[in-house]
């Protein structure tokens, strides 16, 4: 039976009582309660009392904890601070978002070093003057900050979104060491140079044009200018190229020469990528010129059609089969002053509905949209038709500063309204990024001179975002990679390119080129694996979704299939590269797998294991329909302006892959370890046509309801790909549903098993093999980067090397064997040839792992890939990876059951160490 809110309260009352010299803390947070239970008071020891958000105003029982030090009483209804005169030891007061407004009392507390006041009808701060010792200040409702004066130890002021024009006042705080002053009105930074000892500065949302005061903060570590009008960088060169300046936000700024990628948006720290821009500037550069055109709208609205004659300068002679997925073209745009041609990479977005979740991993956020439409098409029942509104709250999502050119297709077939449509307002979302409207037909090559010029007159704009100053040894690598002519590329095989060039980060460029369209990359996403060919994975992950494939046999199985089924959605590929491209789509957000984690450790199959696709789930549910609301269930309301279906599918993959679950098209239920939880999303839609807004609700039945409440909003700050939505909880169905702050960083979610894993230990694996067997050791490698992918959600990197990784030009031991001597675990392809006296492996590398195998207990795995005489005389000590592995490879009945059992049992040891 579910517990009352009382009676939790009560029993970590009673815990501390038992544990009175060990536990000096109480938690009483967001349990609803609408005063402190009268038994807290006979906890005189009590240093902590946390009982932020739940309905409590009095605070009067306070005077019974003459040794509290800390108290958290955010989040409530408090109008009163008077009983504080009886704590005269306190150090932390956080009360933020109360009805407080005033702090006289805080002179009875002179110890006190810690206030967040925020979000109260405070506007009088002289009382502080009693608390000589306040080191840390949030507060708001001020329009000066003249109350600093009587502060001379303040260290940290948040004073963020208020009324401030002018910090000459900071000249009383000379040890202030944090400042956030955003939102404000502030146009100048000089007053900083009383701060010396300032780290972390946030001024973004102000008027600051010039970071000329910065020389004078030598010590600055963290700075966040967004939004302002900066537009010279050199005061922060030094901190920069020096990497004391860790932390940098520098979006939305007139900052030119540089290219917007860098810089990044609201939430990239930049401080990385920009030093690494400079550094590899100083060795020489030269003018590149690309930028993407991207097509998007609905099924059938000729977006295809388009594409060809923008390249070909003439209608199609055929009409195009409808695309599905995402089609790749180039095509090469001359501008007036320019020598060498632009060159425009033309992305086309297939408009079914069913795509619009995955292709968000391909919109990007600094490119040229074409948004199609079409006044009349094709009529297909099974497509929804969207309203132009809809994909430009899409585009106003991803890429806020990307302009659009509104398009009026098939004008032939039908041309009554106008290029913008009637239901569009100036004050819609995307509405702004409109600068040049077009009606053609592209299939009778009708008004394609006026896009082609609006197009370039674009582009003449955007000069400066385009046409840039790149690194040498950026574009050397760059050219190399369009020489290669292949779908993929290993990351060591990058690196070596990156070093031979110059190319002073390799793990970033590779990053900045993904962003920047040039190749895709995501690390967890293809087993560490570059794709060089987009139109190669793209179609591999889309035919999943193709009517005339597979689809309809899996949406028949309620978005639901297993390993033996990918044989017929890619009956080409083999074992693992079906294996490949499935980590490919879990890590990219396209499908999850429950239970993923038992099926590792328990050896399931591959063929064996089960696979969801959110986008094809059934509509209904019949544990969504079951759900009876009671009294005490809590509800979190999270409502979105616009709510994209990815955001859907994100939710449901994360949570379906954690926890026991159900999932339908539009919601999930699960049973978490705080609790249930029942989520539905729906399209509120008020007005039809022209609002794209939505909710999300929770339904929670929970003993830890406050704690599952945090990890969720944890969850969804994760999953959203802005900040653009608003929270509200009610806690328990008669009471209020209430409006929520912000989530903040200083905001700590209870520890979950949603908590995304940063590795914490790094495992360095060596292969030792013989040239004569490379074959061998290119399959063993694509097992090991399926074993990377389920290691890192352990928080374990396991960094693989082999002589693939060797520089040219270097000597040979000088590479090898430092890495064979560091190696954590080391893997031996034995074979006659590996065997072989004469050859390295087996007169330089097995001596070498055998000595350290002896006399550091190194795990040392002999792989019997071809038959090999007596190899168990000199190596049969060491531990195979199962015990079926001491059959070689051509006794196996298949090559995929030897390498699956030899992963499985490589996979095995290299869990065990990383736990040791």
């Amino acid at each position: 039976m579910k517990k009352s809110p009382i009676n939790i309260a009560l029993e970590r009352i009673e815990e501390c009582h038992r544990s009175r010299s060990a536990l000096t803390a109480l938690d009483l947070s967001g349990l609803g309660l609408d005063t402190i239970p009268e038994e807290v008071f006979d906890l005189t020891w009590l240093e902590a009392l946390d009982c932020n958000h739940n309905q409590i105003s009095d605070l009067s029982g306070l005077r019974h904890l003459p040794q509290l030090r800390v108290l958290n009483c955010s989040g409530n209804q408090v109008s009163d601070l008077s009983a504080l005169r009886h704590v005269p030891q306190l150090q932390t007061l956080d009360c933020l978002s109360n009805q407080i407004s005033d702090l006289s009392v805080l002179r009875h507390v002179p110890q006190l070093q810690t206030l967040d006041c925020s979000s109260n009808p405070i506007s009088d701060l002289s009382a502080l003057r009693h608390v000589p010792q306040l080191q840390t200040l949030y507060y708001n409702h001020i329009s000066d900050l003249s109350a600093l004066r009587h502060m001379p130890l303040l260290q940290a002021l948040h004073c963020n979104f208020n009324q401030i024009n002018d910090l000459s006042a900071l000249s009383h705080v000379p040890q202030l060491q944090t400042l956030n002053c955003g939102g404000n009105q502030i146009n100048d930074l000089n007053a900083l140079r009383h701060v010396p000892q300032l780290q972390t500065l946030g001024c973004s949302y102000n008027q600051i044009s010039d970071l000329s005061a910065l020389r004078h903060v030598p010590q600055l570590q963290t700075l966040d200018c967004n939004h302002n009008q900066i537009n010279d960088l050199a005061p922060i060169y030094d901190l920069v190229i020096s990497g004391q300046l860790q932390t940098l936000y520098l979006h939305a700024n007139p900052i030119a020469g540089i290219p917007p990628i860098i810089l990044g948006n609201n939430y990239n720290n930049c401080s990385e990528s920009l030093r690494n821009y400079w550094l590899d500037l100083v060795e020489g550069a030269s003018k590149q010129q690309q930028f993407k055109v991207q097509l998007i709208g609905n099924g059938r609205v000729g977006k295809t059609t388009l594409a060809y004659a923008l390249k070909h300068k003439q209608p199609p002679n055929e009409a195009f089969e409808e695309t599905h997925g995402i089609v790749l073209d180039e095509i090469q745009q001359t501008l007036d002053g320019e020598e060498q041609p632009i060159t425009l990479q033309l992305w086309d977005f297939g408009g079914q509905e069913i795509y619009h979740a995955t292709h968000r991993l391909f919109l990007s956020d600094d490119c040229l949209y074409l948004l199609v439409w079409a006044e009349a098409t094709e009529e297909h029942p099974d497509e929804a038709q969207h309203p132009v509104s809809y994909w430009l709250e899409l585009i106003h999502d991803l890429g806020k500063n990307s302009p659009i050119i509104l398009v009026k297709n098939q004008i032939d077939r039908a041309d009554q309204l106008p290029t913008r449509p009637p239901q569009l307002t100036a004050d819609m979302p995307g509405v702004a990024q409109i600068r040049q409207e077009v009606k053609i037909s592209a299939k009778k090559d009708q008004g394609m001179p006026a896009l082609r010029g609006a197009i370039e007159s674009i582009l003449e704009e955007l000069k400066p975002r385009i046409c840039l100053e790149l690194p040498n040894s950026w574009l050397q690598v760059q050219a190399q990679l369009k020489q290669l002519k292949q779908e993929t590329l290993p990351f060591a095989h990058f690196e070596q390119l990156c070093v031979q060039a110059g190319v002073s980060d390799p793990a970033w460029f590779v990053k900045y080129l993904h962003n920047t369209g040039v190749l895709f990359y995501h690390r967890d996403a293809f087993q560490d694996q570059i794709i060089l060919d987009q139109n190669w994975i793209i179609t591999a992950v889309y035919r999943v979704f193709d009517p005339k494939g597979c689809r309809k046999s899996i949406e028949n199985q309620q978005g639901r299939f297993d390993g033996h089924f990918t044989s017929f959605i890619w009956p080409e590929a083999g074992a693992v590269e079906r294996q490949i491209y499935l980590n490919f789509m879990r890590n990219c957000g396209i499908c999850y797998e429950p239970h993923y984690r038992e099926n590792y450790l328990s050896g399931t199959s591959f063929a064996e294991r089960e696979f969801i696709i959110p986008a094809l789930l059934p509509q209904k549910s019949k544990i969504e329909a079951a759900w009876t609301h009671q009294a005490d269930d809590w509800r979190l309301v999270i409502e979105y302006p616009f709510l994209h279906r990815s955001i859907i599918e994100r939710l449901i993959l994360r949570l379906g892959e954690t926890y026991d679950s159900e999932a339908w098209r539009m919601g999930i239920f699960c049973e978490t370890e705080f609790g249930k939880v029942l989520l539905n999303c729906q399209h509120t839609q008020p007005d039809g046509e022209t609002s794209h807004a939505g909710q999300l609700q929770f339904q929670l039945r929970a003993q830890q309801a406050m704690s599952l409440v945090q990890v969720l909003r944890k969850l969804v700050k994760e999953t959203s790909p802005h900040p653009r939505y608003q929270e509200f909880l009610q806690q328990g169905q008669q009471a209020e549903l209430e409006k929520l702050p912000p989530l903040n960083e200083e905001d700590h979610a209870p520890h979950s098993r949603l908590n995304v894993i940063k590795p914490q230990k790094n495992i360095k694996l060596f292969i030792s093999y013989s040239r004569v067997d490379h074959t061998h050791k290119l399959t063993l490698e694509k097992h090991l980067r399926l074993i990377q992918s389920d290691l890192l959600k352990q928080g374990i990197e396991l960094d693989v090397w082999s002589d693939k990784r060797m520089l040219a030009g270097d000597p040979v031991n000088e590479q090898i064997l430092p890495k064979l001597r560091h190696a954590d675990m080391i893997v031996l392809l034995v074979s006659p040839d590996f065997l072989d006296p004469e050859r390295y492996s087996c007169r330089v590398e097995l001596p070498i792992a055998l000595e350290r195998h002896e006399k550091a207990d190194v795990p040392v795995i002999p792989v019997l890939v071809r038959h090999t005489e007596n190899w168990y005389k000199n190596l049969g000590h060491l531990t195979v990876a199962t015990q079926e592995n001491t059959k070689a490879l051509e006794d196996w009945p298949s090559k995929d059951k030897f390498w699956g059992s030899v992963q499985r049992g490589i996979h095995k040891q290299l869990e065990s160490l990383g736990t040791t």
